[in-house]
């Protein structure tokens, strides 16, 4: 291999760890975000009356050992986002609810389909 194709290969594989260093986290966050809504959708907490505490729909932390061995855990992340973006709304006691009127209208979650009506 001459020097010139050596520095194409190592330019492709610079290339390829930037996509992956961009591109893994945005895919894991994107299906965190989809989790977090069915999660909030399979607790009913859908309106101030039906909020709930963020242990009861199922958040919880992870020590330090358990996220070394089950890799990084992206729900707080996306949880965090949805609070900022208003879809997921704490109310004055500390509970969660979903709005399903304002992830209706978020950029966020394109592909998360609509709920069933009972």
């Amino acid at each position: 291999m001459n020097t010139a194709q050596s520095i194409i290969a190592v330019v492709i594989m610079v290339g390829l760890f930037l996509v992956a260093i961009l591109a893994v986290p945005q895919f894991f966050l994107k299906r965190a975000i989809k989790d977090v809504v069915r999660m909030f959708r399979a607790h009913n907490a859908s309106d101030p009356a039906s909020a709930k505490p963020l242990e009861e729909i199922g958040f919880k932390s992870r020590g330090m050992m358990e996220n070394v061995f089950r890799g990084r855990d992206y729900k707080p992340y996306a949880l965090n986002l949805m609070v900022k973006a208003q879809i997921i709304i704490m109310t004055e006691d500390e509970r969660y609810y979903l709005s399903e009127e304002t992830l209706a209208t978020a950029n966020l979650t394109k592909s998360i389909p609509k709920p069933a009506k009972p």
